[in-house]
């Protein structure tokens, strides 16, 4: 009993203080989500090292997977409400290109390496497909795409595991060697323009505002939770149909209607402009990152590990140099290529600190942009190309 009233305190505690902490040390660096699923492993191996030395520690399994299941059903619709589809619109030819080009590398090679490596291990299709709505969109998506599929808890943690490792390499590359690499394979005279085609700032939707409970973001939270149970009862009519077991059908149609709920409820103004949206569904994200890894037991990762990270390298790598090629042949420059590539891969929170890097401030509003469009069509294409698997 004591150990689980621990572990509920850890599970909604930890992810409150890395947020205190997000603009320092390590947070700062690695990020909020990284740096939950760091937290869980260290709980995680401090069960194991208990076990292994006799003491009968056990967490619980309901509690910690449940648990996590139930936030990020919650976190999809608020993510989804401040995504502002209607930006999409003010963005210039090259990034629409540049962005429609990225998500077609990503869904060729995953669906590629899917069948090749992904079938090689178990609940490796699937992992191929999750890290196509994840280097879409974000991590979100790639949680989401996973629990969809009915893939276990242990897999998804070891494969935001395996990302962190991958992403964490490859965006330093992003940062020292992508510019001047790409400068020599694309055409030094392409000629972008204006990268909007109207002005204006596109807003981070993965800053975090919190000012407090308001009606606002109450009625917010109220409304997540009916996207919730609108695919709980599709769910539930899906299995008296067909029979067979309940989170077969529940689980998939709780996070389908999440999304596509969350993405027609973005475009009530009411509902859109609430700055907390990000900040509720993002701290809820933090919690099912932190819960799945501290639920995972070390003592069965071994090859699953060395697996999951050797594909999503490969998804990674390839999907760049897809990308790349296809850059060359319709003319986009090596900044334009590189902030929509991040945007993509890594999300909108990783934009301000390339463009700063690239030196291309103009960039910004259009990687945040294409950032919150991965967002909305992540998970849709994810769990649609794993039918191609």
């Amino acid at each position: 009993m004591i150990v689980t009233v621990l572990q509920l305190i850890a599970m909604f505690g930890v992810p409150l203080l890395i947020l205190r902490q997000r603009k320092k040390g390590l947070v700062r660096t690695f990020g909020t989500i990284a740096m939950a699923y760091f937290w869980g492993m260290v709980v995680a191996a401090a069960v194991f090292l208990c076990r292994k030395a006799g003491l009968d520690i056990r967490l619980n399994a309901d509690i910690g997977q449940i648990g996590s299941y139930v936030c990020i059903g919650l976190a999809i619709p608020l993510l989804m409400f401040g995504t502002n589809l209607g930006d999409v619109r003010r963005l210039a030819k090259p990034v629409i290109i540049s962005f429609a080009l990225l998500l077609l590398a990503v869904s060729a090679v995953a669906v590629l390496l899917g069948r090749t490596l992904g079938a090689l291990f178990p609940w490796g299709r699937q992992l191929a497909a999750m890290a196509a709505g994840m280097y879409t969109g974000g991590s979100p998506n790639f949680n989401a795409v996973g629990v969809i599929l009915g893939v276990p808890g242990d897999t998804i943690a070891v494969g935001n595991l395996s990302d962190m490792i991958v992403g964490t390499v490859f965006y330093i590359f992003i940062l020292t060697l992508a510019k001047p690499l790409c400068a020599r394979i694309l055409d030094r005279r392409a000629k972008q323009g204006g990268y909007m085609r109207e002005s204006g700032g596109a807003e981070n939707v993965d800053a975090l505002e919190w000012s407090g409970f308001h009606r606002g973001i109450v009625r917010n939270l109220l409304l997540s939770l009916a996207c919730v149970l609108v695919g709980a009862v599709i769910g539930f009519v899906i299995w008296k149909a067909k029979g067979g077991a309940l989170t077969d059908p529940l689980v998939p149609a709780v996070m389908i209607a999440g999304t596509a709920l969350g993405l027609a409820l973005s475009f009530v103004p009411k509902v859109r402009n609430v700055k907390e949206n990000s900040a509720a569904g993002h701290y809820l994200i933090l919690v099912f990152s932190f819960a799945l890894a501290s639920s995972l037991d070390l003592g069965t990762l071994g090859g699953d590990l060395l697996h999951a990270v050797a594909l999503l390298a490969s998804i990674t790598v390839c999907s760049t140099l897809l990308h790349l090629l296809l850059c060359r042949i319709f003319r986009i420059g090596a900044d334009c290529a590189i902030v929509t590539m991040t945007a993509g891969l890594y999300g909108p929170a990783f934009i301000p600190a390339v463009t700063k890097q690239l030196r291309c401030d103009a960039l910004t509003a259009p990687g945040l942009i294409c950032g919150a469009l991965g967002y909305a069509v992540g998970t849709f294409l994810g769990a649609a190309l794993f039918l191609a698997l």
